[in-house]
Formats: structure tokens, C-alpha cells, sequence
């Protein structure tokens, strides 16, 4: 790409609050969609390389969130029954066991299932100010634990929803917790909008920009997304200048060079591994 092609690239990048597709920023710019892809990509690696993951103190809301590994629907409908409709009414929906190829469709998908861990300082205004992801195979409370130990002060005021992934978290924090079955938030207003707000923005993307995010990338487009929540305030030109000065001393890339010929990444960066890349022991 020539280096005009490369700003317009970022003014794109920058001013695009879902993120921009590959399709769209090729359009846009007159390359292949490989080479906007590639572009992409190495801006992605910057933010997950060079984001600020010093430790969070204050109030920090804490939240888990699945991404990836949605079922399809049957390819036929089927009509329910006159009980089943009372039942729904009455809330005992039922589930319906998916059959034939489905099943064995969705249960590979399944596989594929993330979750998306963030962590949401906030300000003086009680809006969040600074965001720290990771991912993690399931919302347990090992990989929660490790995740919040190693980026929250100790002593913190953490605010979270009823997971007990969540329960042991009291021991070195003021915990307090919102049960979303019977409320969004408390009365004295313990709640983790924040979080909420996190993710629907990077549901939007999934849905509307990018349609599928893979298990190994997916760590990458959440890093998109905090840096487009932690920036949402600045302006065009700080939000450029922020990802040239990543760009100067971070060199050449290390998981799209080569990409055109077949290189890939090959891995994806769970949480162990994202506490490897900041020990600098990851490749």
C-alpha cells in the first residue's frame, strides 16, 4: 500500500464507531480485499501489543460475555403445538432438540464458543474511563481470578453480576454484585452497565461489520473495542496520532508478515497467552 493509501486507510479506521470491514475499506481505498485485510490486521496487532494494561483501581466493573460458536436454525420449521404456546405464556418455554445434520453442525460450533472477559475502570462521572479484555474458553472462576488479580488493585471496589465465577473475589476486593434475574442494578446502584455498554458495541460489530469473528482473531477484535470505548471522547487527530506513535516503534509485524503467501498466526491468545505477550514471551 502506498502511504496515501495508508492514511485514508486510518481516517477510515478511525471514524468508523463499529469498525470497518475489509470489503468496505478496499472499496474505498482501490486494493484488494486482501491487502485492506491485511491492513486491518496489523492495526489490530498494535492495539493488542501495545495496549495499556496497567493495573485498574477506583471502581471496576467486571463482566464475562460469549462470542462465537452460535447455532443454526433448523432448515425446516415446525409448528408448535396449542400446550406449548400456554407454556410459553406462562414461561416454561421448552427447548427443542435440534435433529439431523444440525445437530452435528451445531455441536462443532459449539466448540468454538468464547468468552470475552472486560474490565471497566470508571471515572469521577461514573463512566468508564479505561478497559482491559481478555478471553477465555468459558466464564470460570480460575481464568476470572487470574485476569482480575493481575490488573485490579488490590482493595479495588469491584462491581459484578451473580456468577460464581465471581464469589472469591471478596477476599482481596470490596465485592458487590447486581442479580440480573431480579434487576439491571441495585438501589444504591451497584450495577455493571459499563460492562453492558462494552458489549454491545462488539456485538454490533459481529453482527453488522465483520458477520463472524474466529476464535483465533477474536481476541484482536476485542482489543478493537476497547480502544474505540477508551477513545471515544478524542478526536480525529489524536485517535490518528495515537496509532502512528504505536506504529513507529512496534516495527515490522508478527502475525500478518507473510500472510499473502500462506503465514498465519496459527494461535489463538487466551488468557494465559495474553499474560505471556505482555511478559514478552509470546511470539
Amino acid at each position: 500500500m502506498k502511504l496515501t493509501e495508508m492514511l485514508f486507510g486510518l481516517l477510515e479506521y478511525v471514524h468508523a464507531a463499529k469498525g470497518v470491514s475489509a470489503l468496505q475499506l478496499s472499496q474505498k481505498l482501490g486494493v484488494q480485499v486482501k491487502t485492506a485485510a491485511m491492513f486491518l490486521g496489523k492495526l489490530r496487532e498494535l492495539l493488542v501489543v501495545n495496549a495499556d494494561r496497567s493495573p485498574l483501581s477506583g471502581t471496576i466493573q467486571v463482566d464475562g460475555g460469549h462470542f462465537g460458536g452460535k447455532p443454526r436454525k433448523a432448515r425446516k420449521r415446525v409448528k408448535i403445538s396449542a400446550a406449548e404456546v400456554q407454556n410459553r405464556i406462562a414461561g416454561k418455554r421448552s427447548r427443542r432438540a435440534r435433529t439431523g445434520s444440525n445437530a452435528y453442525l451445531n455441536a462443532k460450533k459449539r466448540l468454538n464458543r468464547r468468552v470475552v472477559f472486560v474490565l471497566r475502570e470508571l471515572g469521577p462521572t461514573r463512566a468508564a474511563v479505561r478497559t482491559i479484555v481478555g478471553v477465555a474458553k468459558s466464564e470460570n472462576e480460575s481464568d476470572a481470578l487470574a485476569l482480575i488479580h493481575r490488573y485490579v488493585v488490590a482493595r479495588s471496589v469491584i462491581m459484578s453480576d451473580e456468577n460464581g465465577a465471581y464469589t472469591k473475589l471478596s477476599v482481596n476486593y470490596t465485592h458487590k454484585t447486581v442479580q440480573h434475574a431480579v434487576e439491571y442494578a441495585t438501589d444504591d446502584g451497584v450495577q455493571d452497565n459499563q460492562a453492558e455498554s462494552y458489549y454491545s458495541r462488539l456485538r454490533r460489530m459481529e453482527y453488522g461489520t465483520t458477520h463472524r469473528i474466529t476464535p483465533t482473531y477474536l481476541m484482536d477484535y476485542a482489543q478493537e473495542m476497547a480502544w474505540r470505548e477508551d477513545t471515544r471522547r478524542c478526536t480525529t487527530r489524536e485517535k490518528i496520532g495515537g496509532l502512528v506513535r504505536m506504529w513507529g516503534p512496534h516495527g515490522l509485524s508478527r502475525w500478518w508478515r507473510g500472510y499473502s503467501q500462506g503465514v498465519r498466526r496459527g494461535f489463538e491468545i487466551l488468557l494465559p497467552d495474553l499474560f505471556k505477550l505482555e511478559d514478552g514471551v509470546l511470539g
